[in-house]
């Protein structure tokens, strides 16, 4: 009798140090459903870069800015990875434009440019939780 109640207490503990574990984990790391969020955004950024690439790529040849993101030529997604509905972009003068996506999460603190490589074209990775617009300008190396 007195070894089933050992076993029991033990059982006990290794459930209640697995559930502090776990939630431990989501307090540091945030739920499933936010780390998903998190990467998708990830997505977004990665895209938006892509396509201003695309967009300076085009400029540099024709002289112009594309009127709409298919004609840039783009070969990657120009559709957000979860709606499907395509990143906002307009012409805001001669050598401006502005590219928009709809973010599920603020970015994070710590995702700043540090795997920007020096020189290179880059959009910000800061952004807000929904609408974000960034601006760019031919010619400007953020």
């Amino acid at each position: 009798m007195m070894r089933g109640n050992g076993v029991r207490l033990l059982a006990v503990v290794v459930s209640i140090v697995m559930v502090v574990a776990v939630v431990a984990a989501i307090c540091v790391e945030g739920t499933p459903q936010h780390q998903r969020e998190l990467r998708t955004d990830k997505i977004r950024i990665a895209d938006l870069d892509r396509l201003s690439v695309a967009i300076r790529a085009y400029e540099g040849t024709k002289g112009v800015l594309p009127e709409t993101l298919a004609a840039s030529g783009a070969v990657m997604a120009i559709v957000d990875p979860v709606t499907g509905a395509p990143y906002e972009y307009g012409i805001t003068g001669k050598s401006t434009w502005r590219l928009c996506a709809t973010f599920a999460e603020p970015s994070e603190p710590e995702a700043r440019d540090t795997f920007v490589v020096e020189g290179a074209f880059h959009l910000p990775r800061q952004h807000v939780a929904g609408r974000q617009c960034f601006d760019q300008k031919i010619g400007v190396r953020r």
